[in-house]
């Protein structure tokens, strides 16, 4: 009884000081499911759910913040041939850095609403691509940039996340006007 006792004081401890904080330090992980659309004519693009893990900082400024973040994330897509004949999946590996602004439209002591969009800067450090692609790794880029936009919820010391993200530039330089497109779902854990 007095190990609950304990555990939920220094719960309710730790959220009197995060909500008193300006600066909040965590960590996420969660599901992504993206795909890479083109403008080639003999392809349909498809999905690919993979994964996502690294730590963000939130700078609360009043009911603004700015939340950067970094995070390995595991992406790719699948082109299908539209007579159905092949299908091309591509796996990336990146580092990505988003730069995100934000506003609370709810913000209480333990429950934020908040919305949030910016920049993410992509770094792309291992590919898998099938040995039959049109869009081989040799013309993939090393890094691109993207948008990401989105909202989230935070209980206590949970932050849950559901974004898009869409690059901006080609991430092939092959002139297929290829294009990444993402959607995440992320648990966090505040520390700070």
């Amino acid at each position: 009884m007095k190990k609950i006792f304990g555990i939920c004081l220094l719960l309710i401890i730790a959220q009197t000081s995060m909500a008193i904080s300006p600066v909040n330090l965590g960590l996420k992980a969660g599901y992504t499911s993206s795909k890479i659309t083109t403008s080639l004519e003999q392809f349909n693009d498809g999905s690919v759910n993979k994964y996502l893990a690294g730590a963000f900082v939130r700078v609360n400024l009043g009911q603004i913040y700015i939340q950067p973040e970094g995070y390995f994330s595991s992406k790719g897509g699948v082109l299908k041939n539209v007579e159905g004949f092949s299908e091309e999946s591509f796996d990336l590996n990146t580092i990505d850095v988003p730069l995100l602004l934000g506003y609370q439209l709810v913000r209480k002591s333990s429950f934020n609403l908040r919305v949030n969009a910016g920049p993410v800067f992509s770094f792309i450090t291992d590919t898998d691509d099938s040995e039959t692609t049109d869009l081989s790794h040799e013309a993939l880029k090393d890094h691109y940039v993207g948008i990401q936009y989105g909202a989230g919820i935070d209980y206590l010391f949970l932050s849950l996340d559901a974004r898009m993200e869409s690059s901006l530039e080609d991430i092939y330089s092959s002139g297929g006007d290829e294009k990444l497109k993402l959607f995440s779902l992320t648990l966090g854990i505040k520390f700070l």
